[in-house]
């Protein structure tokens, strides 16, 4: 059997990651409505086959990360990488720029185009954008998102659900 074009389902969002956006694939039609990543001709959630290309807000929250101190050729050391909860749903894989130290669970973060990592040959990676996950401040005025607190002990005090403000928000 003839083999599929290696970027059938990929070109898309490449195209718009170097225009500066973040497009995923969502089930369409009667499907589930969800978005998910790697895009593909299926839905994982629903095996729904009616999916569509979706704009997406590059906006979430960290997952998960570690270090890397050996790295591949070409990237620096120590590498911080991790998982991105997107809003819309998705968990990406990116590398995060912070300091490992800086970082926690559920850190608001966003997903943006990047330059390469280190100063390696990144051979036919070279084409195509890269992207990284940036933890960003909320703004002023804005809501926290809630920290999970735990179900609270039997006759002790409610918890609270969100840390008090700190940084440039603090009063």
């Amino acid at each position: 059997p003839p083999a599929l074009p290696d970027e059938r389902y990929t070109r898309r969002f490449w195209t718009a990651l170097a225009d500066g956006r973040l497009l995923l694939h969502r089930c369409a039609g009667v499907g589930c409505g969800q978005a998910f990543f790697p895009p593909g001709p299926v839905c994982p959630h629903c095996g729904g086959r009616d999916v569509d290309w979706t704009a997406v807000d590059p906006g979430g929250k960290l997952y998960s990360f570690t270090r890397q101190h050996p790295t591949p050729p070409g990237f620096d050391a120590p590498l911080v990488v991790g998982l991105t909860e997107l809003a819309a749903g998705p968990r990406l894989l990116t590398p995060i720029a912070a300091d490992y130290g800086a970082l926690t669970v559920g850190t608001p973060a966003e997903v943006v185009p990047a330059a390469p990592p280190g100063e390696g040959a990144l051979g036919d990676l070279s084409d195509y954008p890269h992207l990284q996950s940036v933890p960003v401040q909320p703004a002023c005025g804005r809501p926290d998102s809630p920290t999970p607190a735990g179900p609270a002990q039997a006759g002790s005090e409610p918890r609270s659900r969100s840390p008090p403000p700190r940084g440039p928000c603090a009063r």
